[in-house]
C-alpha cells in the first residue's frame, strides 16, 4: 500500500459501477436489441468486457459485421430504453447519497465517465447528486482514439496535479486508465468481480470507501 505524499483536494468518480449498478441492466437490453441482429450476446459475452466501455466502444470492439449504422441505431435504441425506464435501470449503491455529501465540502468532487455529457447530466439529475460535482466530463472528453476510457486529459481541465487526486473506479479499464495517467486509484468492487489489478487499493462498500479516503487523506 503506497503512502498518500500530496495533500490530496480532489475526489475523482466513475458513474457505472461506483455511484450506481447499471451493469446488468445494460446487458439485459444489449441482449435483447441485438437479438433483432441475429447475435446472442450471452455466446460471447463477459461482465468484464463491457464494464467501462461506452456501448459504442463495446459493439465496435467485439460485433465487426455491424455496420458503423447499425450500431448506432443499436445505441439509439439502448439509450431510449435505458433512459425511459431510469428507476429500473439504474440502481444507486447503497451510501452513495451519503459518502458524497461527507465529502463535498472538503474536497472538489469531479464526475469522469463514458457516458455521453448530455447523458450523463440526466443520470446525476435522476439521482439527485450532480449538485455535488463541480466538474462533469462524459466520453466526449475521457474517451480516446481507440475507444477507451482516459484520464489524461483531466489534470489539465480542473487545473490540479495528479498528485492531488484519487480516483474511484470499478473497471478494468477505469483503473488501467487512471493508473496510466498517474493517478491514485481505489477500486469499488462490491460483488467481488475482479482479481486484484493496478489498482492502489480497494473497498467493496461505500462505508468502506469512506474509511479508506478518511485515512489517506488525513494528515
Amino acid at each position: 500500500m503506497h503512502e498518500m505524499k500530496t495533500k490530496i483536494n480532489c475526489l475523482i468518480f466513475d458513474f457505472d459501477g461506483v455511484i450506481a449498478d447499471t451493469d446488468l441492466a445494460r446487458f439485459y437490453i444489449l441482449r435483447d436489441i441485438l437479438k433483432e441482429y441475429g447475435i446472442d450476446l450471452s455466446n460471447r459475452f463477459s461482465m468484464k468486457d463491457l464494464n467501462g466501455l461506452s456501448t459504442e466502444a463495446y459493439l465496435k470492439k467485439n460485433y465487426e459485421n455491424l455496420s458503423s449504422s447499425q450500431i448506432e441505431g443499436i445505441v439509439r435504441k439502448k439509450h431510449h430504453l435505458h433512459f425511459t425506464n431510469l428507476e429500473q435501470y439504474v440502481i444507486p449503491f447503497p451510501g452513495i447519497q451519503e459518502t458524497l455529501e461527507y465529502f463535498h465540502n472538503r474536497f472538489d468532487l469531479v464526475m469522469v465517465s463514458a457516458n455521453p455529457y448530455k447523458n450523463l447530466q440526466i443520470l446525476l439529475n435522476h439521482l439527485g447528486i450532480k449538485k455535488y460535482f463541480k466538474w462533469i466530463f462524459g466520453r466526449e472528453v475521457c474517451e480516446n482514439t481507440d475507444l477507451e476510457k482516459t484520464y489524461s486529459p483531466i489534470a489539465s481541465k480542473i487545473q490540479r496535479e495528479v498528485s492531488e487526486c484519487i480516483v474511484i473506479e470499478d473497471s478494468e479499464y477505469g483503473v488501467k486508465a487512471a493508473r496510466k495517467a498517474g493517478y491514485y486509484c481505489l477500486r469499488f468492487d462490491p460483488n467481488n468481480r475482479f482479481d486484484p489489478g493496478l489498482e492502489n487499493d480497494k473497498a467493496k462498500t461505500h462505508s468502506e470507501l469512506k474509511k479508506k479516503i478518511e485515512k489517506y487523506t488525513t494528515n
